[in-house]
């Protein structure tokens, strides 16, 4: 495993004094040193990449599951006002039987409802696994990172990306004042 190895306070400044050979070389060697990384931390972002994946696609099926549930809910109430409904109307019961009978149309509308949102919900599901390229939510959720490792790995990716650029960014300026010190 690599360890990104932190740059010396100032190292990856050049202050411009080409006559300072010595901390231009350490410069380019930490640049070295920064790409030979680069396929280790390449790896360790498709990783924190597939744990996002990962994440939104449990959280669309935890979203898919919730929506069921309401569903389940919204028929276990038309089905007791239903058969409240044939109740009333075997009583003569003619109020009860207009109460239950608005009741009824009302869940029966939900249940229409939430079979759309039930049918979103799944579509959704399904498009975040197939965007993770998981084959099914067990293997989605066999790429979730523990929460301290994502943190630590998003902690040395950006680190990384901080030094490497700033190392990139001084390397820039000591070869552009090199290459102007040639010019004079």
């Amino acid at each position: 495993m690599h360890e990104v190895m932190p740059m010396k306070a100032g190292a990856s400044t050049y202050t411009g004094d080409v006559a300072d050979e010595e901390s231009v070389d350490a410069l380019f060697d930490r640049m070295k040193e920064l790409v030979d990384l680069l396929p280790s931390m390449e790896e360790k972002g498709r990783r924190l990449l597939a744990d996002a994946a990962a994440r939104r696609a449990c959280e669309a099926m935890r979203y898919r599951e919730g929506q069921e549930r309401e569903l389940a809910y919204v028929r276990g109430l038309f089905e007791e006002h239903s058969k409240a409904l044939e109740a009333a109307i075997a009583a003569g019961d003619a109020e009860a039987e207009e109460r239950e009978r608005y009741a009824t149309l009302r869940f029966g509308n939900q249940i229409g409802i939430k079979n759309g949102a039930v049918a979103s919900a799944r579509q959704a599901e399904e498009d975040r696994l197939a965007e993770g390229g998981f084959d099914g939510i067990e293997a989605a959720e066999a790429r979730i990172l523990p929460d301290e490792e994502r943190d630590a790995l998003v902690r040395e990716t950006d680190a990384f990306q901080e030094d490497y650029r700033t190392t990139l960014e001084a390397c820039r300026v000591a070869l552009d004042e090199e290459e102007s010190g040639r010019t004079e």
